[in-house]
């Protein structure tokens, strides 16, 4: 329970912003191969690879 409450604050922040611009986040911070997997309204599954340091 206490991982869903720590996660509320970002939820609701990713919640107001478009997935194009959560995919450059993603892109930014290193991440390859950045995508979107699944899309159905307004729940989407998307992610990335982190390279190997």
């Amino acid at each position: 329970m206490t991982v869903i409450c720590n996660a509320t604050p970002l939820i609701n922040f990713a919640a107001i912003n478009r997935l194009d611009i959560q995919l450059h986040w993603l892109e930014a911070a290193g991440f390859q191969n950045v995508d979107c997997w699944y899309k159905n309204f307004s729940f989407a599954v998307f992610g990335g690879y982190r390279p190997t340091i």
